[in-house]
């Protein structure tokens, strides 16, 4: 019986380490997207923001 109950402890130990590690694995991979992913471009610029009321 006491081995039944380490080989359980063991695995649960081993899903638990591979559910965080997937986990964890996942984040990083969403925050490498999101700071790659193209932006659109701003398209005011300092000069048509100061001459925007003069025409």
């Amino acid at each position: 019986m006491e081995n039944a109950r380490d080989a359980f402890a063991s695995g649960m130990h081993l899903a638990l380490l591979t559910g965080a590690g997937a986990a964890v694995l996942g984040a990083v991979a969403v925050a490498v997207l999101l700071r790659t992913a193209h932006r659109p471009a701003d398209t005011h610029t300092d000069a048509d923001l100061s001459t925007a009321g003069q025409r």
